[in-house]
């Protein structure tokens, strides 16, 4: 049913990989926390994605908290309007050539402004991991210690740094820099749209003119799949493998164009790295990538987070999963039943 809910059926035999102890399963669309908190404690959903505040509240009152067991879902800022006019022409220039994300002073400034620890501590109670850089982690392949180290100096809290970097770049009280935040509520990262109000005030104390944008999803798209925004930036919520995670957010060889940025050297990193399948070669040209990504300023990273979801203890006795799909958490086939008698329940699920 179109903007309500999706819903599975268990095939009558033996499936190849699992066959699911429930003989249904349905995912119901609920953009807020609170209706999803509400189905939840009223049984009309088993399981839901919930905010940190409301995960408390809802074990308080008998549900189970079950977690995922790699580290994949993570949260960043990502950049839009650092496009070429066509990818497959780079020497026909950029598409927006004046726009100010263009200049790495400002990218930099940018996220130099942001107090990262505490908006951890804020929103996830300490519990999020920093992210150093996006699309690499200490478990995945060619991680870098240097980065972790040269965090503080080149990514943290520094609003004075900040403010230098900005007049540098030729802004000042007269002359504000200007960009926009397009706020997006995200069911997978529940804190989505406090994040970026969060960020917009950092920007707003460094002296950015910060225009907080509401658009509802289908005119959002619309625009992404044209390219119209400029100098925009969008809250992001993913699981991806890091090979894909660069080739949508930070090469412009992405299909539809609106979540890619330009940088001619990152650029003609890319197809080394997509064709290489020598592990060890792998690793120098992930290692080259993640250093050049680093010092690009190309995103803001923000964390790591756990991939959690809040079950009904009286349907879902236990349920193992990576979360390493899109979406906080996967792999519900994998959803133990408490009892034959709950194995011919439907499960339903609120994201």
């Amino acid at each position: 049913a179109t903007g309500q809910f999706v819903r599975y059926q268990r095939v009558p035999y033996q499936h190849w990989r699992v066959t699911p102890e429930f003989p249904e399963f349905e995912w119901r669309y609920m953009n807020e926390a609170s209706s999803r908190m509400a189905a939840l404690l009223t049984g009309e959903a088993q399981a839901t994605a919930l905010p940190r505040d409301l995960k408390g509240q809802a074990v308080n009152q008998g549900m189970k908290l079950m977690s995922g067991k790699v580290p994949s879902q993570r949260t960043f800022l990502s950049m839009q309007g650092l496009y070429l006019k066509d990818p497959a022409k780079p020497e026909q220039g950029l598409l927006y050539p004046d726009s100010p994300l263009h200049d790495i002073r400002v990218r930099k400034a940018l996220n130099k402004a942001i107090n990262r620890t505490e908006m951890n501590k804020s929103f996830y109670g300490g519990a999020a991991e920093m992210m150093y850089n996006n699309h690499f982690h200490p478990s995945r392949q060619a991680w870098n210690p240097d980065w972790e180290k040269r965090f503080p100096d080149a990514y943290g809290y520094d609003p004075e740094a900040a403010k230098k970097l900005l007049a540098d770049a030729g802004y000042s009280a007269a002359k504000p820099l200007k960009t926009n935040m397009l706020m997006i509520n995200l069911p997978d990262v529940a804190e989505s749209a406090d994040l970026q109000e969060a960020i917009a005030a950092y920007w707003k104390a460094i002296g950015v003119d910060v225009t907080l944008v509401q658009m509802d999803i289908t005119t959002r798209q619309s625009r992404n799949r044209q390219r119209a925004f400029d100098n925009h930036f969008t809250v992001v919520g993913t699981s991806s493998h890091q090979l894909y995670g660069i080739f949508v957010y930070q090469v412009s060889f992405f299909a539809t164009g609106s979540t890619g940025t330009y940088s001619k050297d990152i650029d003609a990193m890319w197809p080394p790295l997509a064709r290489e399948l020598d592990e060890k070669k792998q690793d120098v040209l992930y290692r080259q990538m993640g250093d050049a990504l680093y010092d690009a300023y190309l995103g803001v990273p923000l964390f790591w987070l756990p991939a959690e979801a809040i079950v009904n203890p009286q349907y879902v006795a236990d349920w193992t999963f990576p979360g390493s799909i899109s979406g906080t958490w996967t792999h519900v086939e994998y959803m133990k039943a408490v009892t034959k008698d709950r194995k011919s329940t439907r499960l339903n699920s609120s994201h």
